[in-house]
């Protein structure tokens, strides 16, 4: 009885008419059903974009899907198990152009990439490196990269953003790292990025 019931279960479930979303990336590009959108905090929207990368191996960046005179409306892809899901959030408008103007062309991995090549002394980085990295002749890094990584933070001020990075450190041979911290700015102005 059991079997039957779960082919039953089943011929049910895979019968049944799945709906679409009533709104996809292109219905909000049109400006419909943008009523149904919900506001995000300017600041969990900072936090959200920063981690967008130029060139994704999977589409889960934030899209700029629509914009009016007093909302910006985004777009984004969650990764499912079978499928991907859109969501989607709105903005204030005139908050995006005061606060963070040509957002479209930042991307915190290459700040991040500029801190990591340019601010951080060459020495910090080979040590690092060469701890973390299993080299010639060794079974396993002297320091596991789970236990010992760079930190991250990201703020924004006077229209740049400010990018901190620390040191997560437990192993022994990176310890002079722990207490060390640097700094790199984009300037949403110019463009350009600063030390």
């Amino acid at each position: 009885m059991t079997r039957w019931t779960l082919i039953l279960g089943v011929y049910i479930l895979t019968s049944c008419k799945t709906t679409q979303p009533t709104m996809t990336f292109n219905t909000v590009k049109i400006g419909q059903g943008i009523n149904k959108i919900s506001l995000k905090p300017f600041d969990n929207f900072f936090l959200q974009w920063v981690n967008q990368r130029r060139f994704p191996k999977i589409d889960i960046n934030t899209h700029e899907l629509y914009s009016d005179s007093l909302f910006t409306y985004f777009g984004k892809y969650t990764i499912g198990f079978f499928k991907s899901t859109p969501t989607f959030f709105k903005v204030y408008t005139d908050t995006l152009s005061a606060q963070f103007p040509n957002y479209n062309d930042f991307y915190g991995q290459e700040l991040e990439n500029f801190l990591w090549k340019e601010v951080i002394p060459k020495e910090d980085r080979d040590l690092f490196n060469d701890n973390i990295n299993i080299k010639q002749g060794q079974a396993k890094a002297n320091c596991p990269v789970r236990k010992n990584r760079t930190k991250f933070n990201y703020s924004l001020a006077e229209k740049k953003v400010i990018l901190t990075m620390t040191w997560d450190i437990e192993c022994s041979e990176l310890a002079k790292l722990k207490e060390k911290k640097y700094k790199a700015t984009y300037n949403l102005t110019t463009k350009q990025f600063e030390k």
